[in-house]
């Protein structure tokens, strides 16, 4: 499994710390085309990055913080599109096992979820090459 996580202008990737090795950690990142080969997406719920994964059939973590954020992962888990925890309760093992437990009970696109082999075993592009 490969972690790619998009910090954003006010840090730099060094001040995030130790990171694992399937970490990669960057200022930006191209979402739509991660997302093509996202088996989850780790979200603060903001609106944008809710409908892009859900075009792309991806479930979600929704780890809302501020403004709309809280509605808006209501409704992930509402309609069961992915699982939602909040930030103060998040630990690195938690995490883990929400994110495995979002690709296994979202129900969007149950299709794409029953065999996610086939449709990720298609992309052709690295994702060190989408983020470098």
């Amino acid at each position: 499994m490969q972690l790619v996580l998009s910090i954003g202008e006010q840090l730099e990737p060094q001040q995030i710390g130790p990171v694992p090795t399937n970490a990669i950690i960057v200022k930006r990142a191209p979402q739509l085309e991660l997302l093509k080969l996202a088996s989850v997406c780790i979200t603060h719920s903001g609106l944008n990055t809710v409908l892009e994964s859900l075009a792309q059939g991806v479930p979600q973590v929704a780890i809302p913080v501020t403004f709309d954020q809280p509605g808006i992962a209501a409704r992930v888990g509402h309609h069961k599109t992915g699982v939602v925890t909040s930030l103060d309760k998040l630990t690195a093992s938690r995490g883990r096992g929400i994110a495995h437990r979002s690709k296994t009970t979202a129900g969007i696109l149950p299709l794409r979820f029953a065999h996610p082999a086939k449709i990720h075993s298609s992309a052709t592009t690295p994702v060190t090459d989408l983020v470098h």
